[in-house]
């Protein structure tokens, strides 16, 4: 039964890490190739959810068509910051735009708050049942978010290795004087890349938020566990954010079940303290060039 029940600890870490990795990996997709902190990332994540919320409720739409329409209004939201914030920004110190998509994140948050009030509210999703297998129990909301992220995950790792606004995105992140210069669109690659890293939040944000309750402010928190996430895979790492989340999720969900519930957030800031110690660019974090 110890055992049983070990293992159950286990798959609750690896579903619940699932989750922090997609939410981690647009985070890290940004830093690695705009060199940029988007502190904006924990309101996008937030307002994925928000919207697939509003979608359902106040138009009708089952969850499956509410996801994708909530990330494509976040895609949009995302452009239109990129092209007035992030593009005149570009070229400034690392503080500027750090600064800017930090406030950027409370005008966002704010404004939830101004529009659907500070009470939790509930995104119900389609898949509401529990499934069972060797004496284990793991919802189908939890599986969903298993696959999405695997598929995502490795599909985002090819989509940068082999297509070709995936290798211009690289070539921009090791040299974005070398790229212009054979022709790279330097302005492009930030949108999309902006872009593609705020859809990844938004998306995180509906699948998670169906397990969770939808708060003005949940982006915060949202935005810490991504950083700490990437702090242990290594900034710039699809694959790094894939282990750090699952480390964390595992970190978190034994912690909680072997020693105690309210520190949860110590388990998470301890492991990333750890982790900043022994290897402080992460465990598959870039190497000094």
């Amino acid at each position: 039964m110890e055992l049983l029940l070990f293992f159950q600890y286990v798959l609750n870490g690896v579903s619940t890490g699932m989750g922090y990795a997609l939410l981690a990996l647009g985070l890290s997709l940004v830093f690695g190739v705009l060199h940029i902190v988007n502190f904006t990332h924990g309101e996008f994540y937030m307002l994925g959810g928000y919207l697939s919320f509003v979608l359902m409720r106040s138009v009708g739409l089952p969850y499956f068509i509410a996801m994708p329409l909530a990330v494509i209004a976040v895609v949009v939201l995302a452009f239109i910051c990129s092209l007035l914030i992030i593009q005149p920004l570009k070229e400034r110190p690392f503080l500027f735009t750090l600064i800017a998509t930090f406030g950027l994140g409370y005008v966002f948050s704010d404004s939830a708050f101004l529009i659907w009030g500070g009470l939790p509210k509930c995104l119900e999703s389609s898949l509401t049942g529990t499934l069972r297998f060797a004496g284990l129990y793991l919802a189908e909301q939890n599986l969903l978010i298993i696959l999405v992220s695997l598929t995502f995950l490795l599909g985002m790792s090819l989509f940068v290795k082999k297509s070709n606004l995936g290798k211009k995105m690289r070539a921009t992140n090791e040299n974005k004087v070398g790229a212009a210069l054979v022709g790279v669109n330097i302005s492009s690659i930030y949108n999309w890349t902006f872009v593609i890293g705020s859809g990844l939040a938004a998306l995180s944000g509906v699948l998670i938020g169906a397990l969770t309750t939808l708060l003005p402010y949940m982006g915060e928190q949202g935005i810490f566990t991504a950083f700490i996430v990437v702090i242990i895979g290594g900034m710039g790492s699809i694959i790094g954010s894939l282990l750090g989340g699952l480390i964390l999720g595992l970190v978190q969900s034994l912690g909680c079940a072997y020693i105690s519930p309210a520190l949860t957030a110590v388990f998470g800031f301890g492991a990333a303290i750890l982790i900043l110690l022994l290897r402080p660019r992460g465990l598959l974090g870039p190497r000094e060039r």
